[in-house]
């Protein structure tokens, strides 16, 4: 059997895994900074960005009140779990 693996050293692991991830990351984002507008174009690379700006405003509306809401969907799902049918 294989002695098991040390905390550290799974440590070590898990950040050289975050760190190597970290630079795939970044390389992608400069690449595709640098790509994508002379691909798609003045008008392209344009709508891109709208498009991104307004899938991140109904990001912020959504963030602000989903986990309040699943939480309370949850409890009441638990709930009604709970009590016997009348």
């Amino acid at each position: 059997m294989d002695a098991p693996v040390s905390a550290t050293r799974s440590m070590a692991r898990g950040a050289l895994a975050m760190m190597v991830s970290q630079g795939v990351t970044w390389s992608a984002t400069l690449v595709l900074t640098l790509y994508m507008p002379r691909a798609l174009g003045a008008a392209g690379y344009g709508r891109l960005q709208f498009v991104l700006s307004l899938i991140s405003i109904f990001a912020l509306f959504i963030e602000l009140g989903a986990t309040t809401l699943i939480t309370r969907v949850d409890q009441i799902g638990a709930t009604a779990r709970a009590l016997p049918p009348i």
